[in-house]
């Protein structure tokens, strides 16, 4: 059983001189004495350099300006969020989640704080945060 070894994945970064120089010559040692390395460097710097034999080609103005008319023709529509893209249980789930977190809220804001039980409406928000004494 061949097994793979761990530095393989180092000789791409290696060929491309991004390595920092301890590493790189450590890896250039290791080349030297490893086979499945020695294979992988011939095979990369032969596709490397196959590449670099490719140059950019310019698209021919008639393309351009075929490409151009079709995509000016397109209708570009800005999406806006409407409710009517959402479930209607969403809809009534966020409304009930909404009322349910106003009671909570507002049991604890209006809480008496001599007692163990919750008094609602006995009391108004200005006259909790206006620190009225008299309201219990």
């Amino acid at each position: 059983m061949n097994r793979k070894c761990k530095w393989l994945t180092k000789i791409s970064s290696f060929l491309d001189n991004e390595l920092d120089a301890r590493t790189a010559n450590t890896l250039r040692h290791h080349i030297s004495n490893c086979p499945q390395c020695q294979a992988e460097t011939r095979s990369l710097m032969i596709l490397k350099k196959r590449l670099m034999n490719y140059y950019e080609e310019a698209l021919p103005e008639h393309i351009i300006q075929k490409i151009l008319a079709q995509a000016s023709s397109l209708e570009l529509t800005q999406r806006r969020f409407t409710l009517d893209a959402l479930p209607r249980w969403a809809i009534a789930a966020c409304a009930a989640l909404a009322f349910s977190l106003g009671i909570i809220l507002s049991s604890m804001v209006f809480r008496t704080y001599n007692t163990n039980y919750y008094e609602l409406g006995s009391t108004s928000f200005y006259s909790y945060f206006a620190g009225d004494e008299n309201v219990h």
